[in-house]
């Protein structure tokens, strides 16, 4: 019965971006904000982010999601405007025209369709193109014709047309910069792959063309770039092996190394210099020069980048190079080489970059229920693992071997100074810096060191605080002097306190709260409570007193009216340990840390009531809450478009946010986004206490309390997900972990170097905490690795790293033979234990019954373990694949993603050892990557950006109907999925709606990482109406429509194209960004405010999940 209602629920899913695209597809540069700024534009895919270079860097001012993927990106400043506006054109045909307005938001002038009927899409892609007067836009979409749209001086455009071309395979098109008639440069191939250039007079009236004022025939064979110069109407054509300028007046040219450039960037506005890129990298500097009425080319190598796609000359030597292979950058060029190096570039900052993700593994190393991605990015010499964590990285600076910390605070002594004040059984230490700028014992003679502390604070009278079980003291603020003291009466202790501005309540053993008012003249009773149980917790701040009381529940009291406010049940069977009245974003709330590592959140409202109860497991132990104010390099989450900063804006209100910490065996910061609670896991182990320290020799620096020590360190950004980047220098394919060795195995490749390859493919071996590289395996000559994962076969007790790969000599056009080899992990080192050459490649492994299954070419077959023999023997397959790109097994169920003929899936019968035909789908679908859900539904990914789940029509009528795979659910994600994996980014809320729900994570070749949650029907059904509700009144950028980017699109009509079974869950989670009164006003058609606020929670315990 369980497994029929999770086969149900896997109808019906909720998809999300859980890290955004990250590879530059097209940048720009111009004035866009304004006449005079600067302003960089990048497309990621389908994403558009808007930078202003300012003195202190890159200012990010807009991050947006587009309904399309940017094909052209095109800044142009029409002559009515004092300012550039932009063209943007999707790979749906789909333009818009966007303006920057003074309020700071995008303001659609025109949009459209620019497809056709007819016509064969260009493959080449789309090429868009401005003429300088910017008096139309050219558009190369469609093989054999040139697209026109006039526009006047308004950007007022009129009816856009065809224009026919002869040729037929086009590389490039650009307008040259022509006085009289707009005149473009057509760089084609023809039909005996010979590449030539022609111009082209653009006659708008008759809506034709003519022979232009020149031509060049059989040019480089290798061309692939045109630049149009200032210079008579000239171009220059860049090719493998030759670099040449033509124009009517005459011509230049210069023989290069053979090499692939890939783009190129106009520095300064004379049109002679010229920034070229190649595909490994490497910056040069072209130079076209007039010397005694002769044209003359110049190039000269500067330095090397990350693999370009492209680039942008922002202003003062500053160029940004956008990459789609490896982290995009900033680099300054200088006059002379910088000293120590022969490069002429230096890298300023950078923008990480995950894609392309070829391939991940998600590790739960703590075996928790909450994952770690490492994934296979980036290409070429950019090549690297990334480690993906939901949480908070910790840069430790110094580190003391310190055990029996019972809390620690920090006391200002001047601006550039602080003590550390630490607690023990019996006694109180106090650390600070030394004239070495070293960490060290000092003694303060106001502070206790006898005593317990049980909470240290600062006051606003340059003065701070120290409670000890038997007494409150006020302490000058260097520490030298005691200037008032509170005694605890005979016979009972303080058990715990808490302090706001220059008050602090403690609570005492006698079941007593009292509340001060403190300074260096003395201390004051403000008010005072006896309670009928015993106390656990304490806080004071934000206008409320709360305490925690050991029969599970919590009293609030206002401040400063002392009135008591309610008496609040945990409903849980373990009292608050810890307990904290927080303000974020203008909301207050009520954080209660249980005993068994629970966290409890309550809603605080005007009247200081409590509403909205929230529960969150973070661990297993005690929690321990302490609010504290600390200004990371850059506080991504509340503004994701501010990528770049070449330093912290001194005095910025992104400094010095409010967090709170819970400490405990998994610690986790409490921040807000949006008007609502995120937690972030700190990568660490169990902390108990936290602390904010400012010294000179370590500036805004946090205290870690751990078992057995103390470190002092930096957290990084607060953000969802963590990167750690692990260089590799070479490209990364394939990925297993094994976690009995606790060992990654990774298959490279130097093929994409520019090498021949002689040596093939490598393999890795990593450890799966340091990603140290352990030991490596060199592949045999042509051989390349296409598969790798961890098996555990028959009668044996250890896993095996299972590698399949092909061989592939260049005379031969497709793998005729590959290998399966199997390692055993002995001493952190490979062991070769068995090998079996295959009649083909080997694309795919998996484990079936602890049998070797593999997709082999055209076939899948199995591979019975003789362990007496270490031999792998083959025993039953099946034939009648194009290509086996990948298999995925569920019980005897293997599904397979053919490359042309989209799922088949088949099953194992053990009685008779045979592979039978089980279901399959008849479209033909191009696939990229499969996962099998459950027994009915299936997963797939397809080359169009589509995914789809199909299920068994079991209620066929006749045995051919039964066989027969319906798509059940289809959804345009919009990027290319390389691979689907089980597995979790965090993890599960226990009492959430969603605690359940099961999982898959992918990755994307632009560098996003996405997930899909199945849901019940009756959840679908609510989001369903949500979904309908934001589709009305959430606009798209441009006037693009949610519902045309989400529909199905292939070559292959399916008939409806309309999406379903798939709720779109980064539309629904922009909800969760306004405030309540405009959800209200937006979702009012779906009901009452009990359905609105059940679909809101729906969505905010989604948005947890990533």
């Amino acid at each position: 019965m369980a497994e029929e209602k999770d086969a149900i629920s896997c109808a019906y899913n909720y998809i999300l971006t859980a890290h955004k695209p990250t590879s530059v597809t097209q940048s720009a540069v111009g004035s866009f904000t304004g006449s005079s700024d600067v302003n960089l534009i990048v497309a990621k895919s389908s994403r558009l982010e808007i930078h202003r270079l300012t003195e202190e860097g890159l200012q990010g001012l807009i991050d947006v999601p587009l309904y399309g993927r940017i094909s052209v990106l095109e800044l142009f400043r029409p002559e009515s405007f004092g300012k550039d506006v932009l063209f943007i054109l999707t790979e749906r045909y789909k333009f818009c025209v966007l303006e920057y307005t003074k309020s700071g938001e995008l303001q659609t002038l025109a949009n459209g369709d620019l497809s056709d009927k007819i016509g064969r899409p260009s493959e080449s892609g789309h090429i868009g193109i401005i003429d300088k007067k910017c008096s139309m836009i050219g558009l190369h979409l469609y093989d054999g014709f040139f697209k026109v749209i006039p526009m006047d001086r308004a950007a007022k455009f009129d009816q856009a047309f065809n224009i026919r071309l002869d040729e037929l395979k086009v590389i490039d098109i650009k307008f040259l910069d022509s006085a009289d008639v707009p005149t473009i440069a057509v760089l084609s191939e023809d039909t005996k792959e010979q590449r030539h250039v022609r111009t082209y007079k653009l006659l708008i009236d008759s809506k034709e063309i003519e022979q232009g004022p020149w031509m060049e025939n059989n040019v480089d064979r290798g061309s692939s770039l045109l630049i149009p110069t200032s210079t008579n109407g000239g171009c220059i054509i860049v090719g493998e092996n030759k670099i040449q300028y033509k124009s009517s007046d005459g011509s230049a040219s210069i023989t290069i190394a053979p090499t692939l450039m890939k783009t190129y960037a106009q520095l300064g506005a004379d049109g002679s210099r010229f920034l070229l890129s190649d595909y490994l990298g490497n910056l040069f500097l072209l130079v076209l020069e007039n010397k005694d009425n002769m044209m003359n080319l110049r190039m000269e190598k500067l330095g090397e980048t990350s693999i370009p796609s492209s680039l942008c000359y922002l202003d003062s030597g500053i160029v940004f190079v956008g990459s789609s292979m490896g982290d995009s950058s900033l680099i300054k060029l200088h006059a002379d080489r910088i000293e120590g190096s022969n490069s002429f570039v230096e890298q300023i900052d950078t923008m990480p970059n995950l894609g392309p993700i070829v391939d991940f593994s998600v590790i739960d190393l703590d075996r928790q229920g909450q994952g770690q991605i490492v994934a296979c990015s980036g290409g070429g010499m950019n090549g690297s693992l990334r480690v993906i964590r939901n949480g908070i990285g910790f840069n430790q600076q110094a580190s003391i071997e310190l055990s029996g910390v019972k809390g620690v605070w920090n006391i200002p002594r001047d601006v550039d100074d602080s003590y550390m004040i630490l607690s023990f059984i019996g006694e109180t230490r106090v650390l600070g810096m030394n004239m070495e700028e070293e960490l060290d014992e000092i003694e303060l003679n106001g502070v206790d060191i006898v005593s317990t502390t049980v909470y240290c604070s600062n006051l606003e009278t340059k003065a701070f605080t120290q409670v000890t079980p038997s007494e409150i003291r006020v302490i000058s603020q260097d520490g030298s002097s005691l200037l008032a003291a509170w005694a605890v009466p005979e016979n009972d202790s303080i058990l715990a306190a808490s302090s706001n501005s220059n008050m602090i309540a403690v609570a005492l053993s006698s079941r007593q709260v009292h509340l001060f008012q403190c300074s260096g003249k003395g201390i004051t009773e403000a008010f005072s409570v006896q309670l009928e149980e015993e106390i656990s917790c304490i806080d004071c701040s934000e206008g409320l007193l709360a305490v925690g009381l050991w029969n599970m529940t919590v009293m609030t009291y206002s401040i400063p009216s002392f009135e008591e406010v309610e008496q609040i049940s945990l409903a849980e069977d373990v009292m608050a340990r810890s307990i904290l009245v927080s303000d974020f974003d203008g909301s207050r709330y009520l954080l209660c840390g249980l005993g068994d590592g629970s966290l409890l959140s309550y809603n605080i409202d005007s009247r200081n009531e409590t509403k909205d109860r929230r529960k969150l497991i973070l661990g297993t132990k005690p929690v321990n809450l302490r609010s504290f104010r600390y200004a990371p390099e850059f506080v991504v989450h509340m503004y994701p478009a501010l990528r770049f900063n070449f330093k912290l804006f001194p005095g910025s209100r992104y400094r010095g946010d409010a967090h709170v910490f819970a400490a405990s065996d998994r610690p986790t910061v409490i921040h807000s986004t949006n008007g609502k609670l995120m937690f972030s896991n700190l990568n660490e182990g169990e902390v108990n206490h936290i602390s904010s320290f400012g010294a000179k020799s370590y500036p805004d620096t946090l205290v870690l309390v751990k078992p057995d020590s103390l470190e002092v360190g930096s957290m990084d950004s607060i953000q969802k997900l963590h990167v750690r980047t692990v260089p590799l220098h070479e490209q990364p394919r394939r990925i297993a972990h094994m976690a009995t060795s606790k060992a990654i195995l990774v298959t490279t490749s130097t093929s994409f170097l520019g090498c021949d390859n002689d040596e093939g493919d490598r393999l890795r071996l990593l450890d799966d905490q340091t990603f140290e590289t352990l030991d490596t395996f060199q592949l045999l000559r042509d051989e390349m690795a296409c598969c790798a994962a961890a098996v555990q076969l028959q009668d044996e007790d250890k896993e095996f790293f299972a590698v399949g790969s092909a061989f592939a000599p260049k005379s031969e056009p497709e793998p005729t033979s590959g290998r399966i080899r199997l390692f055993a992990v002995v001493e952190n080192c490979l062991s070769l234990v068995s090998q079996v050459d295959t009649k083909g490649a080997v694309y795919s492994i998996a484990t079936m019954r602890k049998s070797l299954l593999a997709g082999i070419n055209s076939r899948i077959q199995m591979y019975r373990w003789e362990k007496s023999a270490s031999t792998l023997v083959p025993t039953c397959g099946h034939f009648g694949h194009t290509i086996v790109l990948q298999i995925d097994v569920f019980g005897d169920l293997i599904l397979v993603g053919d490359l042309m003929k989209s799922l088949q899936v088949h099953v194992y019968r053990p009685d008779t050892d045979k592979i039978e035909l089980y279901a399959r789908d008849y479209h033909p679908v191009w696939m990229s990557s499969v996962l099998a859900m459950s027994k009915s539904f299936f997963l797939g990914a397809d080359s169009g950006y589509n995914i789809f789940t199909a299920r068994k029509n079991e209620e066929g009528a006749n045995d051919e109907d039964r066989c027969r795979l319906d798509i059940v659910g289809q959804f345009h994600v919009g990027d290319y999925i390389n691979r689907f994996r089980r597995g979790s980014l965090v993890m599960k809320l226990p009492d959430s709606e969603i605690s359940k729900v099961p999982t898959i994570l992918y990755g994307t070749i632009n560098g996003a990482i996405g997930i899909i949650a199945s849901l019940p029907a009756e959840q679908y059904e609510v989001l369903s109406e949500l979904q309908e509700v934001l589709r009305n009144h959430i606009m798209g950028i441009g006037g693009l429509s949610h519902e045309d980017w989400r529909s199905f699109q292939s070559a292959f009509v399916r008939g409806d194209t309309s999406s379903k079974g798939f709720i779109d869950g980064d539309l629904l989670e922009q909800i969760l960004d306004l405030d309540r009164v405009e959800q209200m006003r937006i979702l009012k058609s779906l009901g009452g405010e009990e359905k609105v606020s059940r679909a809101l929670r729906l969505v905010e315990d989604l948005s947890r999940l990533h």
